[in-house]
């Protein structure tokens, strides 16, 4: 985007979608584990369901924070006066997303096919995790 008057032009990086984006993740994670939690044990229409969204909104995270990580940051790093160390802990938070994420797959996966009690009860912790994780991240 670019705004401009009488006297100059500068372009600015739109970020507006960023804090929405955070907002819609934070929501869906935290609506996930309660509805996992929430499926009746050997309900595994219900679990082939909520893997599949699980999957979407896995694929939206990845491709969120890769561009975050790929795009966003060197662009808005010279205009920021951010130190490293943020970049550094932001880049951190996304690791430890990615592997709690991919702990929970793990786990989704061996649910989805037989939807047993303990096999739900363990996957919803994992995506209360989750969301802990992802809540903590800067907006």
């Amino acid at each position: 985007m670019t705004t401009s008057n009488a006297s100059h032009s500068t372009a600015h990086p739109y970020t507006l979608e960023m804090a929405m984006i955070h907002q819609v993740f934070r929501r869906e994670s935290r609506l996930l584990a309660e509805l996992v939690q929430d499926v009746a044990p050997l309900d595994t229409a219900r679990a082939g369901i909520l893997a599949e969204h699980w999957r979407e909104y896995t694929v939206g995270l990845y491709a969120h924070h890769t561009g975050e990580d790929q795009v966003l940051w060197p662009v808005l790093l010279p205009r920021l006066d951010m130190d490293a160390e943020q970049v550094l802990a932001m880049e951190a938070q996304h690791h430890e997303l990615s592997t709690g994420m991919d702990e929970a797959q793990v786990l989704m996966d061996r649910w989805r096919t037989q939807a047993l009690a303990a096999d739900r009860d363990e996957l919803a912790e994992a995506l209360r995790r989750h969301h802990r994780q992802l809540s903590a991240h800067p907006r």
